[in-house]
């Protein structure tokens, strides 16, 4: 008679194994999801912080952008008024020296015209 009962007892342990290792896989995987969902959270929340710091440093790209423009058209604003200054002073330096040309001229033509009423006054007089 044969009465082994050692070989039923593997059987059980062997069961026991595949079952706690399969619980123990559950539990990675369990723990793998778990940590899977917090760096899923993490990132979310990392990406909603970088579009915040974004839209943060576009409205201050956008303000120095507009205080950029401001001084620029300020500062185009001055040269064209220099500008015009200098265009209006030589405007009024080439109108005096029209002017003080004009003068000489009718003072010559003057002077001439005195000459002849006195040449021809000298003549008429003979």
């Amino acid at each position: 008679m044969n009465t082994r009962k050692p070989q039923v007892q593997p059987k059980k342990k062997s069961e026991e194994k595949v079952v706690e290792e399969m619980e123990t896989i559950r539990e990675t995987e369990t723990m793998v999801e778990e940590w899977e969902e917090v760096q899923i959270d993490d990132l979310v929340n990392e990406l909603e912080s970088m579009r915040a710091a974004i839209y943060q440093l576009e409205a201050k790209n956008a303000q120095l952008e507009d205080k950029v423009r401001e001084e620029v058209c300020e500062e185009m604003t001055k040269q064209i008024e220099a500008m015009e200054h200098a265009f209006q002073v030589r405007i009024e330096d080439e109108r005096i020296a029209t002017e003080q040309k004009f003068t000489r001229k009718l003072q010559i033509i003057s002077r001439e015209i005195a000459r002849r009423e006195v040449a021809m006054t000298g003549q008429n007089s003979f």
